[in-house]
């Protein structure tokens, strides 16, 4: 397994690039997070056509077929910390 990081959000063009090197190196799957899902979805439906396995992390990819996702349930999240805030506040 290799591990790359593009470096933040403003670094779509690396990630599309590092995208294109896991490609060309025979990657049977990738693992995404993906800076933008409108970013790189030309990528995951090529990805797509060659048979790839391609897994959303962390960010969610919506919209662009994909063979799964694994992705932070955000409205749950906010209610946790919704619900946890305000017990404790209650207790203090």
């Amino acid at each position: 397994m290799t591990v790359l990081q593009a470096g933040g959000y403003d670094a779509l063009p690396k990630q599309l690039s590092q995208y294109d090197d896991c490609v060309a190196s025979g990657a049977q799957g990738i693992l995404v997070a993906a800076i933008s899902e409108a970013g790189l979805a030309a990528k995951l439906k090529e990805g797509n056509a060659k048979g790839l396995v391609q897994i959303a992390v962390a960010n969610p990819i919506l919209e662009t077929p994909i063979t799964a996702r694994i992705t932070p349930d955000t409205r749950r999240v906010f209610r946790r910390v919704s619900t946890s805030r305000s017990s404790s506040a209650i207790k203090r």
